[in-house]
């Protein structure tokens, strides 16, 4: 692959961008070769989590725009081209397995995208998230216009989309934009360690877990309880779920699949 470094740290698989010289600006090749990585992992079950990061300074300065002035100046090859970007989170979403954004260095725009569409987010001290679009005379692109007001509450959400604000570290904690702020050098280590430790939890469980609380957003009470009933009821009697009790009983640490 020449846009994206796959790498497995035992069952935490590891996508870098990789391209620093362009600040791993987003082109179709780098939503190609994502797209064959997270088809990897969710066909390996010894991969168990998924981490995206950055190489070099940045996480991504979003899309490759050198490439997007090469389009014909049609509505017809705008839709091709995102067509095929946002067919890569979608697919990123129905990652049954939990996604961890690394946020290394700055991410704006497409690339803060793509870390809004992780399931959580780690972000360097030294790192800033926006969406930049405005900037450039566009909107929200590649689902920030459905994970953005999710994590952040509608009238903050404007703000960030009507200013193109790039915001730093702690002021992305504070929002609860990112679950956590860490110093530069420690944000991989502490990125992995938590993915292992994620990795060690019962597979079908987390992956229930994931599904159940995005769709808890989107159903009202009653559909949620009739989805507990049949998820709970699945994972009681399954292995791991038979296991789980077991250990919890007998005081010990439990043996997942």
């Amino acid at each position: 692959m020449d846009h994206v470094r796959y790498e497995q740290h035992g069952p935490v698989a590891v996508a870098t961008l990789n391209r620093p010289e362009k600040r791993n600006a987003l082109a179709l090749q780098t939503y190609a070769e994502l797209s064959l990585i997270v088809r990897d992992v969710e066909r390996d079950s010894r991969q168990r989590v998924l981490v995206i990061t950055g190489a070099g300074s940045a996480f991504s300065a979003g899309a490759d725009i050198d490439e997007v002035l090469e389009l014909e100046e049609t509505v017809e090859a705008a839709v091709g081209r995102f067509k095929q970007s946002h067919a890569f989170i979608a697919l990123l979403r129905s990652l049954s397995k939990p996604v961890i954004a690394a946020i290394n260095g700055d991410a704006a725009g497409a690339g803060c995208s793509i870390a809004l569409a992780a399931d959580l987010r780690l972000m360097a001290d030294t790192a800033r998230l926006g969406l930049t679009f405005a900037r450039v005379g566009l909107g929200p692109d590649m689902g920030a216009s459905y994970f953005l007001p999710r994590l952040v509450g509608l009238a903050k959400a404007y703000e960030l989309a009507f200013t193109g604000d790039l915001i730093a570290a702690a002021e992305a904690e504070r929002i609860g934009l990112v679950n956590r702020a860490l110093p530069a050098e420690r944000l991989l280590p502490e990125t992995i360690e938590l993915a292992q430790r994620i990795a060690r939890g019962p597979a079908l469980a987390l992956a229930v877990a994931k599904r159940s609380l995005e769709r808890g957003l989107l159903l009202d009470l009653d559909d949620v309880l009739q989805d507990e009933i049949v998820s709970q009821s699945l994972l009681l009697t399954s292995r791991d779920g038979r296991e789980g009790l077991r250990s919890f009983r007998e005081k010990r640490r439990p043996d997942f699949a």
